[in-house]
């Protein structure tokens, strides 16, 4: 089975605090994969960098973070790796008032989805 997201030296700080730490991940096609932990344990804030929405840190001395998705590097090819990825927060603020389906829907479509393509991956 196929690698589809691979992650190495994922690393990220907010000035003193340190968010995430030297995360390796290796998910599998087919393998379902949970996150979990504590407020505050970085788990939104590695589900971002998985997603380019935040870049790793690099510092000096530290191997350098390396993210690929679907066999695309998301450093250098982040319009490719982008195009595999579907993520919704837990906590979707913009439209409280729709459904989860109607969220799906609408971001679906506001990319030129047509709903024969989004429909069945929901």
């Amino acid at each position: 089975m196929e690698n589809l997201i691979v992650a190495h030296h994922l690393n990220k700080t907010y000035g003193s605090l340190r968010a995430v730490q030297d995360v390796d991940l290796q998910i599998t096609e087919g393998e379902i994969y949970g996150l979990i932990g504590p407020d505050g344990a970085g788990k939104t804030t590695t589900m971002r960098l998985l997603c380019g929405g935040l870049r790793p840190d690099s510092r000096q001395g530290v191997e350098e973070a390396q993210i690929i998705i679907a066999s695309y590097d998301l450093h250098h090819q982040p319009e490719a790796a982008r195009l595999e990825i579907g993520y919704l927060a837990q906590r979707f603020a913009l439209y409280e008032e729709l459904t989860v389906l109607e969220n799906i829907r609408f971001f679906a479509e506001m990319r030129g989805l047509a709903s024969a393509e989004w429909r069945p991956r929901c």
